[in-house]
């Protein structure tokens, strides 16, 4: 069962790869946050997600992620240069000015 897991694992990498490649070619710069840290929300392990469109999105300069511990989820997601943010509405007013 493990190895079928993997297989899977490696061939949706490959997907992504494929993917990203097409998109740079358009011009489009990938974000991919590390996700090395899995974060936790209410004590239980969140998996990272297979589906990224449905737990986040950037759109020009905005930054979408969902409402679930938010702060939980940036921290676990936030890349060194970005910004600090404490709250999703100290994010919220930031994106908005």
């Amino acid at each position: 069962m493990r190895h079928l897991f993997e297989r899977i694992a490696r061939e949706t990498e490959e997907d992504y790869q494929n993917i990203i490649k097409k998109l740079e070619s358009f011009g489009v710069t990938i974000l991919r946050p590390d996700l090395g840290v899995i974060a936790m929300t209410d004590n239980k392990f969140t998996p990272p997600p297979m589906t990224p469109r449905d737990t986040m999105v950037m759109i020009g300069e905005k930054f979408y992620t969902p409402m679930f511990n938010w702060n939980a989820f940036y921290m676990a997601v936030k890349d060194p240069s970005w910004p600090w943010y404490d709250s999703w509405d100290h994010f919220q007013a930031k994106a908005e000015s």
